[in-house]
Parts: structure tokens; sequence; C-alpha cells
């Protein structure tokens, strides 16, 4: 039984890292969330397949990113990692109409399905003699600025005229040293450094015998900022969790390219202020004789601060999240944990991703190996991303449709002794 579940466990793992490999780095968003990103959630298969929760429980070095305090949970010394693979679908419609001009439908005239994998790394080390406090260092990413769009275009008797593209790739992300204390009993406090790093290239282009229209981005901007984190218990069944990310000012340049000058002569300055953001996690654990903890978070992101000095029209609704997770440990000592997520978006507080979550664990001698997985969907309204000029049409009246959903599946390796 022990070697079968180290093959599968092999197996399982070497398909994800694989997968990784060939596809793109860290998580994926939409257009919706261009140019600014998605913000990264879960950095581990636990925390994913709890909702994303984490404010109380993130006991590795993947604390760093979430709440620092709970870097002092860390028994000795740990090693963490975690790998992932997100399969993205978007379907695209525009609605059409009679020739009364009365609305009859939408119809579908692109469909994306693309592959992102990620990672994440750390390590973390508790003295449990003397006054030095746990210490750790992690890598992860932040915000993901990457989308892939392609959609073939054709005339009114069906035959090819061109293709529009886009390819957005990079994002910011984070290398995070810390450190957690045990202050009394009952409260943990700890911080973060985080240094921030962001490196990406947008590109947009139409052609078709030759080339349209061509515009490109290349970023690169670095910057820093903290996170603050206690934790306190309560009761012996009630635990809480308070974090706090200051803001982050990145600064760099940003050479432009286009259809006219394919040269990276012609930059600017970049600076961009991304925004602060509070935490709060609350744990119970009831009367049971099989082990049960409920989880509740919920983010409050102060959008509205966001920041680019290019871009002064900038108006981002503030975000709440909310998240929530059950782990049910049965007699064997597998867990099984499911959860929701509730996420609206910064560009559109109207517009929201719903997700479920489910997962579970298990322990192999010194390793505890941790699978997550999530499904969700989002849809919302956008004008057409290319216009009809370019191949001599008309452009159409009213806003596109757009359906997305999400399927994530991600595993979690913790080695502490």
């Amino acid at each position: 039984m022990m070697v079968f579940l180290k093959g599968l466990l092999l197996l399982l793992v070497l398909s994800l890292l694989a997968a990784c490999f060939f596809s793109n780095e860290s998580a994926a968003f939409t257009y919706f969330s261009y140019p600014y990103g998605e913000k990264i959630g879960s950095l581990d298969a636990r925390s994913l397949s709890m909702g994303g929760t984490g404010v109380v429980f993130q006991n590795n070095a993947f604390a760093l990113g979430v709440n620092p305090a709970c870097l002092s949970e860390i028994k000795n010394f740990g090693v963490t990692s975690s790998v992932q693979v997100v399969k993205v679908d978007e379907d695209r419609a525009f609605p059409y109409h009679d020739s009364f001009d009365s609305f009859v439908g939408f119809n579908t005239y692109a469909m994306n399905s693309h592959l992102y994998g990620g990672y994440a790394f750390g390590v973390a080390k508790n003295f449990d003699q003397g006054p030095i406090p746990t210490i750790g260092v992690a890598g992860y990413p932040v915000y993901d600025w990457k989308y892939q769009y392609h959609e073939e275009v054709r005339d009114d008797n069906d035959l090819f005229v061109g293709n529009n593209i886009m390819e957005h790739r990079g994002g910011i992300y984070a290398i995070s040293v810390g450190l957690a204390e045990k202050v009394t009993s009952w409260l943990n406090l700890g911080a973060a450094l985080n240094f921030l790093n962001g490196d990406g290239q947008f590109e947009s282009k139409a052609f078709g015998d030759t080339i349209i229209a061509l515009d490109r981005q290349e970023v690169d901007c670095d910057g820093m900022n903290v996170n603050l984190g206690a934790m306190a218990q309560i009761s012996p069944r009630i635990r809480l969790g308070l974090t706090y990310r200051s803001e982050a000012n990145l600064d760099g340049t940003a050479k432009l390219f286009s259809k006219s000058s394919l040269s990276p002569d012609s930059s600017r300055k970049l600076e961009l202020t991304y925004p602060y953001s509070i935490a709060m996690g609350v744990e119970y654990r009831p009367r049971n004789d099989l082990t049960a903890r409920l989880h509740f978070d919920v983010e409050f992101t102060k959008w509205s601060h966001f920041q680019d000095a290019a871009n002064d029209t900038l108006e981002f609704d503030d975000v709440w999240q909310f998240s929530g997770g059950l782990e049910h440990r049965f007699f064997l000592g597998y867990p099984f944990r499911f959860g929701f997520r509730y996420q609206p978006s910064y560009q559109d507080k109207e517009v929201t991703t719903t997700a479920v979550t489910f997962g579970t664990g298990f322990s192999l001698e010194k390793f505890h190996i941790d699978f997550g997985g999530e499904v969700g969907t989002r849809s919302w309204r956008w004008t057409d991303l290319f216009p009809e000029s370019y191949y001599g049409g008309v452009e159409r009246e009213g806003k596109d449709k757009v359906k997305e959903s999400l399927l994530r599946a991600m595993v979690s390796i913790d080695y502490q002794f």
C-alpha cells in the first residue's frame, strides 16, 4: 500500500510539474483585470481546499504572504512548496438583432481555453531555546498579469480574413523575509518584509496577409511593502487572526512598441501604487468525537487608492472578499475539506467570482502532502477587443457577453522535523 501511495504521489507531482513547465507561470487571470492583474489567492493546497482561508492556520513558510504571526506555529524546521495547474475557459458572444432591430440573443464568436501553471517555495526555522524568534523566507506570486486570447475573423461569407491575438505575460512576484514570536501563551505576533519585482509583456496584434495593428509594452518595476500579523487563542475552541498588508509603490520603466516603430526607443517611467489590505480570520473547533475545524476569512482591499502615474482617470472599487471552509478529520486521520469563495472585481464590484473548493491530504513519514481543487465562474459585459474597422467592417452596437470558468488543481508538500 505504501509503495502504491508513493508511486501515485510521484506520478501526480511529476504531471503537475510538467504542466507548469509547458504552460505560463503563476495562476491565471482574464482580460477584465488588464493591465494591473489579478491578486493571487491561496499559496498552498490546504488553504485552497478551504475556500482560500488561512489567516489563522497558515502554519508554514507561506504564512509570510498571509499572516506572518502563524509562522510561530512551525515546530522546528520546515520546508514547503506548492505547484498548481489552472484551466481557464472564456466564451465571448456578441448581441444580434432581427430585421426589426429587436434583440434576439447572443452569438459566440470566440472561445479560448488555456492552461497556466505556478509554484511557490519557502523555508522556516523555529528556535525553541533562547530569544531568537521563528524566522522564514518564501518566494511566491502576488499579482498575475497574464492573459491569452485568439479570435479568427471571417467575413459575411464565412471566408477567413485575419486573426486577432492578445498575449500578456508576467506578473508581480515577492521574496519575503520575516519573523514571528509567541509573546504570551495566547498571542502570536509576526512581520514580513516583501521585496517585489514586476516583469511582463503586453502584446496585441491584428493581421491578415500583413500586420494591420500591433501594440506591445514591456514592463519592469521593483518595490517593497510589509505584512504585519497577529493571532490570538481566545478560548480552547476559538482562534482569531488579523493581518495587514501595506501599500506597494513600484517604480520602473515601460518600453513601448507599435506597428510603425518596432524598436524599443520609446519608453516612459512607470509608477504604480498597489493598495493596502486588511484581513481577519476566525477558527472554531466544535465539540465533536471527530476533529472538525470551521474557518471564515474576510478581506478588505482599498482599490480606490490604486494609482498609475500615467493614468489619472482610474476609478476602482474597494473590494470585500469572503471565504469559508470546513476541515473534518475521520477516524483513519484523513481530512475531508471543502469551502467557498466570493470575490468581487475591483474594476466593477457587480462582477464577482464565485467558486467552490475541495481537497484532502495525508502524511508519509516526515512529509505531509495536501491536494486541493477549485471550480469557479464569472460573467460580465465588455466592448469588442478589436475594432471591426480593422477589416473594413462596421462597429457593433452593444457590449459583448463574456463568460469565464476556471478549474484549479494544486499539490503542496510540507516537510517538518
